[in-house]
């Protein structure tokens, strides 16, 4: 066998497995659109842990923001 059908086996092979893996690649993103649009509904909203109260339910009300600023240390020396 010479030099260009050793390179035509191999070229082949190398494009086989490629189109093997987007093959994969697709099944799998395909299956995880499925399972997640399977185990979330549509009422569910994944919001903070920090916004649910002890029982779980929805804090509805005004949350407080809180800004810690750094004050400069005031020199008597101005001048």
């Amino acid at each position: 066998m010479n030099l260009l059908g050793k390179q035509t086996i191999t070229s082949n092979g190398v494009q086989s497995c490629l189109f093997q893996s987007f093959c994969i690649f697709q099944a799998g993103w395909h299956i995880n659109d499925v399972v997640y649009s399977m185990t979330q509904s549509k009422d569910q909203f994944a919001g903070h842990p920090e916004l649910y109260d002890e029982d779980g339910i929805w804090i509805n009300e005004e949350l407080l923001a809180v800004k810690f600023v750094e004050e400069e240390e005031e020199e008597d020396d101005y001048y």
